[in-house]
């Protein structure tokens, strides 16, 4: 949990910041919530019975995942995730309104809450900005991205290569993808999870900079979108199987010993069949692996680079894209009626 998803939780739940009922709730300067006080053994225990292997890092005593309140006495809790902050929040409203004898509606709430604050974390992020959108404002690479763009697509192959880059895009952040129809968020963060974060470049030259990953719920499989103060990133992290990984990578770089737009393509683990570590980069022309030396492309590797990253942006999609998206539901025939 990062500050902006710890602010908006405490919005979202009408709590204010620090003291609430002789509880603390800060947010710990790193990646947790910080809650401290007397905190009710039967709350404790309820969160500990309900949520088996601590999914959403609710620390008792910033203990391990699966420590026992039975075992110490809760006094304060490290709260990983802003799933984890609302789960404990409802429960002790919930709590207080049964020691009060009156009903209780906030547990059942958690969906609606979740929505809440997941729209603010994104109002503020604004993922909807695309790549080229961010690279306009960038001063220092504007200029070399805009002309890798315009020399790329010159060819019937450089239209397809930029095609499917700007697919694999749309793809990993489907915030940007105008050709779908997203699902209302209640439904779709049945199916993924949204962190995000913003921030300013430190001389504050790039504000709105942000990070954004989206996971899928079943198979833990994310993909990523940065808006970094010199460039972008867009990434897949996808397990194939046992020790068997896929990282697809489109991002720009100003490195000095890395400048330009890239397109990566990485397979790797101890169980994987073929290990690919295979970097393009488009604007100097030139191709290798992450760390060794880099050659003119050829047109086979470019077609090969092509090749891995519609494979890659098929994959993807199984990640955020179909679990976000607006479930078409076609209509049924009707039935045909005899008017004689």
């Amino acid at each position: 949990m990062n500050y902006l998803e710890y602010s908006e939780v405490m919005k979202a739940v009408k709590l204010p910041m620090q003291r609430w009922n002789n509880l603390t709730i800060r947010f710990g300067g790193t990646f947790y919530a910080v809650v401290e006080g007397n905190i009710p053994l039967e709350v404790a225990n309820i969160i500990y019975e309900k949520y088996p292997d601590n999914p959403y890092g609710i620390r008792v005593n910033g203990g391990c995942d699966d420590l026992n309140p039975n075992e110490f006495y809760p006094t304060y809790y490290h709260i990983d995730s802003k799933e984890g902050l609302v789960i404990f929040v409802t429960e002790m409203k919930d709590y207080l309104a049964r020691k009060a004898g009156l009903a209780e509606t906030e547990v059942q709430r958690f969906d609606e809450l979740m929505a809440s604050v997941n729209s603010g974390i994104l109002k503020k992020v604004n993922p909807t900005i695309s790549a080229y959108e961010w690279m306009q404002t960038d001063e220092r690479n504007s200029e070399v991205f805009s002309q890798t763009v315009s020399e790329g697509v010159k060819t019937p192959f450089g239209e397809a290569l930029r095609e499917a880059i700007d697919n694999f895009d749309k793809t990993v952040n489907p915030f940007i993808n105008s050709d779908i129809k997203l699902d209302e968020i209640e439904n779709y963060l049945q199916r993924v999870r949204i962190s995000a974060y913003t921030y300013d470049s430190e001389d504050e030259e790039r504000k709105n900079c942000c990070q954004m990953r989206i996971t899928d719920l079943e198979s833990g499989n994310q993909v990523d979108y940065y808006r970094r103060p010199s460039g972008f990133l867009y990434q897949l992290n996808y397990t194939l199987g046992e020790e068997q990984y896929l990282t697809a990578l489109h991002y720009y770089s100003d490195d000095k010993n890395d400048r330009g737009e890239v397109v990566a393509i990485n397979y790797w683990g101890a169980n994987i069949s073929q290990k690919i570590d295979v970097r393009y980069n488009l604007t100097e022309g030139v191709i290798g692996t992450q760390f060794g030396p880099k050659i003119p492309v050829t047109p086979d590797q470019e077609k090969f680079v092509y090749d891995e990253l519609l494979k890659a942006t098929d994959i993807a999609s199984l990640v955020a894209l179909n679990n976000m998206k607006k479930k078409v539901v076609p209509k049924q025939l009707l039935p045909v009626t005899d008017n004689k």
